[in-house]
This record gives C-alpha cells, structure tokens and sequence, in this order.
C-alpha cells in the first residue's frame, strides 16, 4: 500500500512593480485563482497528486502570504520533489516566477519560499 505525505508550504508573493491598489489586489486574486487552476489540471493528469489547496492573505501587500497544500504519493525527498515540481509548474504556467528561473522581468508575481511541511497523510 502506497503512502501518502500531506505537503505544505508557506510563501510570501511580492507583485513588483506594482502599487498597492485596489487593482492590484484584484490581479493578485486573479493570478492565485488561475495557480489554483493550474494546480487542479495538474492533479487531473498526475495520479501520484491528489487534493490541492491555496489560501492567500491579501492583507500583508506588498509581501502576501500564501499556503499551498497537497497530498503526494510517497515519502521523503521523492514526495517532496514531486510535489515541489507540480507547484513550481503551476506558478509558471500562471505567469508567476520563482527563484533561479530565468526570464524574469522588472515587474512580476515573484514567489520565494518561507517554510515546508511534510507530514504522513
């Protein structure tokens, strides 16, 4: 029987470039709901990734915080790996950047990394 570990991370989202507007805001609960989107669609076709989740905290601009959980088949560095593949994926196919991927522009939704949790599920 497979194991399952539930994985959660916590990252601050900073939209650079951009004032804290009311559009602005709007953009960024835009860009989370198509990362969320994104992350549905790759659950659908990777059966190792199940149950996605992201909440966001508009109120902490110009750095927001965000969580995002998944259950991954697996444990240890492999769970972990696939599951940091899948979101990394999602955030690109949005529009977002993450650390060392290049391509970036002065203006974007940057992602960088607070902390991880992985946990048997």
């Amino acid at each position: 029987m497979m194991q399952t570990t539930g994985i959660t991370w916590r990252l601050t989202v900073s939209a650079k470039g951009a004032p804290d507007t009311d559009e602005t805001r709007a953009y960024l609960e835009d860009h989370f709901d198509e990362v969320m989107e994104k992350l549905v669609e790759l659950e659908e076709c990777n059966p190792n990734v199940h149950d996605p989740s992201l909440a966001a905290n508009l109120e902490t601009f110009p750095k927001v915080q965000i969580e995002v959980e998944l259950l991954v088949d697996g444990v240890g560095p492999a769970a972990l790996e696939t599951g940091e593949s899948v979101l990394r994926t999602a955030i690109h196919a949005a529009g977002g950047f993450t650390k060392d991927w290049d391509g970036r522009t002065a203006s974007g939704t940057f992602y960088e990394e607070l902390s991880v949790e992985l946990e048997r599920a």
